[in-house]
């Protein structure tokens, strides 16, 4: 049996409708549905407030439904992607910042080492953004 089954079976066994479910959840009818028929999943407060409403373990909900679980693993470690990609923008501001300084300091070699370091901060930071994109974009 698969989440989807499992949740409209532990539904029905106490009497409650989908609407009184995401009421209970503070979620919509129509979201209730949409996991009850494995359109998507409940993220991981909502399995454990669905365990805690039902009585029965995080186990039960899930076993059986190697999809949803896989689907969990992926979301997760594209959430770590995403985390580690910060210092991406950070790096294009950094850039940012150094060209807007050189608008005030006097012509000098400096000056043009700074114009540099500026373009290439920013040119790095677009590959890094570029390349977290197509990896966030894998299946």
């Amino acid at each position: 049996m698969n989440f989807g089954e499992t949740l409209q079976s532990l539904r029905k066994n106490q009497g409650l409708t989908q609407e009184a479910l995401g009421e209970q959840l503070h979620v919509t009818r129509q979201t209730v549905s949409n996991w009850e028929t494995g359109k998507n999943y409940p993220d991981l407060e909502l399995l454990v407030a669905l365990s805690n409403l039902f009585d029965v373990s995080l186990d039960i909900l899930l076993k059986g439904d190697g999809h949803m679980i896989r689907k969990m693993d992926q979301e997760r470690s594209d959430g770590r992607r995403l985390k580690k990609s910060g210092w991406v923008g950070r790096c294009g501001g950094a850039g940012l910042g150094l060209l807007c300084s050189t608008l005030i300091a006097p012509d000098s070699f400096q000056r043009t080492a700074v114009i540099v370091l500026g373009l290439l901060l920013i040119a790095v930071s677009q590959y890094l953004q570029y390349r977290w994109e197509r990896l966030l974009s894998l299946p």
